[in-house]
């Protein structure tokens, strides 16, 4: 455990100029960070008949969120995958206002960050954290034209040690796949399976006419070249072993790959990285119907 945990604020944001678009900040270089906690104030919205804010859990004013220390990509997901990992590693209930940025692995069976996979921000000359602002419309009622005093306010948590402590690299990251076929869908080379690190868990949500559904997926396989078999299981069964492991249940359309859910042993996570020894990954996955969309953000350490 770190001896203590620091917090340094950063500047008010305004985002009344900026719904549909992106606002990029830069961060700080100094610390050891453990998590980004980044909260929205709304303002007063102006012109349209009886405008009101409808910003919710299910309706951010934050759809997108990404991490980049010189162009290394380090966490890249949309607010909804963010928040069902929140959810799940920290009983975390999403507002649409207030986002919980971890930059560290998860302990999901402990719910706490882990020791010694914080972020050396000293290490890199460019961070900048990118949100994506939904467009006005979307996030409120009664058709106002704009808003006025509506910010963001962000603070670092740092972890301070007692004498230096070997770090590992932790990456969180977004791909998309979309499931045309209705039955079984083979998907070769998977975006979500790369040859990038070990990986600890991958979250899944499964879309179809834009929301997460528990229906539309029967079946789900992973196999390694050709005759390894990580997993072949019935989708209600793996959904029934993750809300077990977790001890809470996954929102709808959620499930998930997981291989170490706690810290305690990495020896079980799932490595990817030669190329020589992994040639190919193929997922299976089995659809009631069609088109659906997969998204899922992977949790890895990789090389530093």
């Amino acid at each position: 455990m770190p001896t203590k945990v620091l917090k340094f604020s950063y500047p008010q944001v305004p985002l009344d100029n900026s719904y549909g678009t992106q606002v990029t900040i830069n961060l700080k270089r100094n610390n050891l960070i453990q998590k980004y906690i980044g909260v929205v104030t709304l303002g007063t919205l102006q012109g349209g008949t009886s405008p009101a804010w409808t910003v919710s859990g299910s309706n951010p004013i934050i759809t997108h969120v990404t991490v980049t220390a010189d162009n290394d990509v380090l966490l890249d997901m949309d607010t909804d995958m963010l928040n069902e990992i929140n959810k799940l590693g920290f009983l975390w209930t999403p507002d649409g206002l207030t986002y919980r940025i971890d930059m560290t692995d998860i302990d999901f069976i402990k719910r706490k960050n882990v020791d010694g996979t914080e972020f050396p921000s000293y290490a890199y000359n460019n961070i900048t954290l990118t949100l994506t602002i939904a467009p006005l419309s979307q996030i409120t009622s009664g058709s106002p034209t704009g808003s006025s005093g509506t910010t963001f306010s962000l603070v670092e948590y740092a972890s301070v040690y007692p004498k230096a402590i070997p770090l590992v690299k932790v990456k969180k990251l977004q791909a998309e796949y979309n499931l045309n076929a209705t039955g079984l869908n083979q998907i070769v080379p998977s975006p979500f399976y790369t040859l990038q690190g070990a990986y600890k868990l991958i979250l899944y949500k499964m879309i179809s006419g834009g929301v997460g559904s528990d229906s539309v997926i029967s079946k789900m396989k992973l196999t390694i070249n050709d005759s390894n078999i990580i997993y072949d299981e019935y989708y209600s069964t793996k959904k029934a072993d993750d809300n077990q492991l977790f001890n809470t249940p996954l929102d709808a359309g959620f499930v998930a790959d997981v291989y170490m859910a706690g810290a305690d042993d990495p020896s079980q996570m799932l490595v990817l990285l030669n190329p020589q020894v992994t040639r190919v990954i193929e997922q299976d996955i089995t659809t009631t119907t069609s088109p659906v969309i997969v998204k899922g953000v992977k949790i890895i350490y990789v090389p530093s």
